[in-house]
């Protein structure tokens, strides 16, 4: 038996598709998200985060910094727990730091499509979202 080459970790043989594989993502991972979606909701309204589509380019700006300390704080937190140098908080640091990965990726897509004029286009894939929900 000839060893794994570095990098295969034993899954067998790499292949190229041109579909997302939206079902190889970790459904545990996504509701852990999804909770961090449910807390902001709470806390400043269901679709909050979205308002940054329309901010001009150095609030945009202003709007992911803020949000990118707060992402590498709980990065900091979740780190500090995993080499046990702090208590663990019981809050889900990663998904917080995936949540931000998520909204941001999202905010970016978005805001390529209404700068490029098409502000209609932006609101009926907001509408076609399956998960999507008003307030």
């Amino acid at each position: 038996m000839t060893p794994n080459p570095p990098n295969n970790f034993g899954t067998g043989p790499k292949t190229v598709s041109s579909q997302s594989l939206v079902e190889c993502l970790p459904i545990e991972s996504l509701f852990a998200i999804g909770d961090v979606f449910t807390e902001g909701s709470t806390k400043y309204g269901l679709h909050n985060w979205l308002s940054a589509i329309d901010l001009d380019h150095d609030a945009y700006n202003l709007y992911v910094r803020k949000r990118f300390r707060n992402a590498l704080r709980h990065l900091g937190v979740w780190i500090g727990e995993f080499m046990r140098l702090r208590q663990p908080t019981g809050e889900s640091h990663l998904a917080k730091v995936a949540w931000f990965c998520v909204t941001t990726l999202e905010l970016e897509r978005l805001r390529s499509v209404t700068k490029k004029g098409e502000q209609e286009l932006a609101a009926t894939l907001l509408a076609v979202n399956p998960f999507h929900t008003q307030e």
